[in-house]
């Protein structure tokens, strides 16, 4: 089914948090299950083994189950978005072992936009740096080139309609299309989904970052507060001096990814309902879920951006939080990280 929409920029909605806490011991290689989740009214999830595989750039990711969503005792909570889900995926996937980097996107023939860049201040304008201060149209039109780009070339998984400018400069388009029934079925690059994203970023944990780590309401809310336990893994408020830095220059988690949580916050393919994986109803399990494109004159039309970035408090680093942006909206340490679902 192919579903054709016009886009208006929106104002972000403002921080909207997903999160959970343990699918197993932190970098467990073993199957785990935990109780909690039957004790929850939750349908039980046997977590695969997590051991890293990544070649060429990508970690790939069997398909499997996890708790997504937070204890309502975790700081940060979010009433309706965060209910905690059982949420299974039942294909393998790719993902992006770094951050999309300012070569890799020049090198596909797109102008630099990072506000930290060569053309911006100059604090990570290395070829490694995360490329960042990107829209939603640009991330999915750098999937498409990529697609083009392997050899062979592979389907794009989206068509950009009513588009000016070009990625990196001044770039808008009118419309979006996906091809199939769903973005899972794309053999293309394209945009991780929430659940994947989460998935992958978590490697087995349930706790508020993939290292084990458990964040702690700071005393000052309105401050940037030391987190030890984030600190030996994401560039954020309290290691990041104000800017972006390399990809890979932190503790990755225990697929192999580096900088899922930090650095720069990462486009999702997914809309931004507000509602976490439950949608609107109170379900307690779902499978392969994404949130539909609605028509931009609904409210909940923003996009999803996760895993926080260098300028974030710690609350918005964790592994189940979610900002809302708007589609055409852009801001220093907004980047991406690719996906791909893989053919058997």
């Amino acid at each position: 089914m192919n579903t054709t929409y016009p886009i208006l920029s929106l104002p972000a909605m403002g921080l909207v948090l997903l999160m959970l806490q343990g699918c197993g011991e932190n970098g467990s290689s073993g199957n785990t299950t935990d109780d909690t989740q039957t004790d929850s009214g939750l349908p039980p999830c046997e977590h695969v083994a997590v051991v890293e595989n990544c070649t060429d750039g990508f970690c790939r990711i069997p398909a499997g189950c996890f708790i997504g969503g937070s204890p309502e005792d975790e700081w940060g909570h979010g009433l309706l978005s965060e209910r905690l889900t059982t949420v299974t995926l039942t294909r393998d996937f790719f993902i992006g072992q770094f951050e999309v980097t300012q070569k890799q996107w020049t090198d596909a023939g797109f102008a630099n936009p990072s506000r930290f860049g060569p053309a911006g201040d100059g604090t990570c304008a290395e070829d490694n740096c995360p490329v960042e201060n990107i829209n939603w149209f640009e991330a999915a039109a750098f999937a498409n080139r990529m697609s083009e780009r392997h050899d062979p070339p592979l389907p794009l998984c989206y068509t950009l309609t009513g588009c000016t400018g070009e990625p990196g400069n001044n770039y808008t388009c009118e419309g979006v299309q996906i091809t199939g029934e769903s973005i899972y079925d794309c053999e293309g690059f394209r945009l991780p989904t929430n659940a994947e994203w989460e998935y992958a970023t978590r490697a087995g944990t349930r706790t508020a970052f993939y290292n084990g780590g458990s964040i702690e309401q700071p005393a000052e809310t309105s401050d940037c507060a030391v987190d030890t336990d984030l600190d030996p893994i994401a560039w954020y408020c309290n290691t990041a001096g104000g800017h972006t830095h390399p990809v890979g220059g932190k503790l990755p988690n225990a697929w192999g990814l580096y900088d899922p949580l930090g650095n720069v916050t990462e486009h999702i393919h997914d809309q931004a309902t507000g509602m976490g994986y439950a949608g609107e109803e109170s379900y307690t399990s779902v499978t392969d879920p994404v949130a539909p494109f609605e028509p931009a004159s609904h409210m909940y039309t923003e996009r999803q951006f996760r895993g926080g970035n260098y300028s974030d408090f710690s609350v918005a680093c964790r592994s189940a939080a979610y900002m809302p942006i708007g589609w055409l909206d852009l801001f220093p340490g907004g980047g991406m990280r690719l996906a791909r679902t893989a053919q058997e």
